[in-house]
């Protein structure tokens, strides 16, 4: 699921609801693992919530249009106006939760408009989930932001998955690979981690630069967070760190993998002319262009990736994408916690669109065959 602000948001909510009601259901039944970052984990936290109170509760249906509506709700309002005057003029404003003291920062704001926009239904430790994940009743939900200190993943989620920190197979090499990810349960161990909200594990999730303020933890050093997009904006990275170290189980169990990779931004991205015509252009070209290509250089790393699975693995890995692509002649949705009804509803046709009616239509009878 990746990310992408609000977009991400809202066609990984419109592509997680068509696919599972394609299927009958078959999808969430079947899915293992949700990872990927920023906007797409927003619409994965929220739609498994709504698929868990289904399971109990015949009322809730989780294809409603009113919950598409309700994770595409704008959210740069608040965060605009926190920015100006909580920030700059009221910067010691603060709230407690369990007995601690947290600044009313972006941060907060963020998690308070998210839980207006899906009726508080996220604002739950992560613990609560633990049990149902165990029991397979709902698939892991993964998140993986980026510690700035040294660009490792701390690996969130109700979990642990400090196994995902180096590949199990090489565990015993004579040069063993340097760990790059730490697991938050083994990081404040002695610091009540279960009591960790999920909106929180979202935010520090989507802390894009600039949006959102970088999350710090009570650690020494203090290990400053920010966006999962930075090191796997799909997600792909984790998924194939989990299937690889699971490598024995699927294929002795399974009939084969798949993984359903929900883009917020079309995949075949025509190449750029006129990168650079002036003296400062071609001075600044070279550092832009890095940073804009950063979630295509991803696109190529994960193919090596998913060859890497697909080599691994005894049973059949099919990958299918279904990515946000503008209807013909429109802009892109921008990439914002804001969206307006004309990029709404640019965003449902391209998940109404045929390539993805394909796409669901694969899936569906992927998951018939036996």
């Amino acid at each position: 699921c990746s990310g992408g602000g609000l977009r991400a948001s809202m066609f990984v909510m419109d592509a997680l609801q068509q696919a599972d009601s394609i299927t009958g259901g078959n999808l969430m039944e079947h899915t293992i693992l949700m990872s990927g970052a920023s906007g797409g984990m927003i619409a994965a936290a929220y739609y498994r919530e709504l698929y868990y109170q289904s399971i109990s509760d015949e009322a809730i249906r989780p294809y409603d249009a009113a919950y598409l509506n309700k994770i595409s709700s704008d959210m740069l309002n608040a965060l605009a106006y926190t920015s100006v005057v909580n920030d700059l003029f009221f910067p010691w404003k603060n709230y407690t939760y369990n007995d601690l003291n947290y600044r009313k920062d972006r941060g907060y704001i963020f998690e308070k408009a998210l839980n207006e926009n899906t009726d508080s239904v996220l604002h739950r430790p992560i613990s609560y989930y633990a049990a149902a994940e165990q029991q397979a009743t709902i698939p892991l939900l993964l998140f993986a932001p980026t510690i700035i200190n040294d660009e490792r993943r701390l690996f969130i989620g109700a979990q642990s998955y400090s196994f995902l920190g180096y590949p199990v197979n090489r565990r015993n090499d004579y040069s063993p690979p340097e760990v790059d990810g730490v697991d938050i349960h083994y990081l404040l161990e002695d610091m009540d981690v279960s009591n960790l909200l999920l909106t929180s594990a979202i935010r520090m999730s989507c802390t894009f630069p600039y949006i959102l303020p970088n999350v710090h933890l009570p650690t020494t050093p203090e290990v400053e967070l920010m966006d999962a997009g930075i090191r796997d904006n799909y997600g792909v990275d984790a998924a194939v760190r989990f299937a690889d170290t699971f490598k024995e189980w699927i294929d002795r169990e399974t009939s084969g993998v798949i993984m359903l990779n929900l883009r917020g931004l079309e995949q075949d991205v025509p190449i750029r002319t006129k990168i650079s015509q002036g003296v400062l252009e071609k001075i600044f070209s070279p550092i832009g262009n890095l940073y804009l290509n950063w979630v295509e250089v991803q696109d190529y790393q994960n193919d090596f990736l998913l060859h890497h699975l697909h080599t691994r693995l005894d049973v059949p890995l099919e990958v299918i994408s279904i990515a946000y692509q503008p209807s013909a002649g429109a802009r892109r949705a921008s990439l914002s916690f804001h969206l307006t009804n004309r990029e709404k509803r640019d965003i449902m046709e391209s998940a109404s669109s045929t390539e993805s009616r394909e796409a669901y239509a694969h899936l569906a009878e992927l998951l018939r065959t036996p």
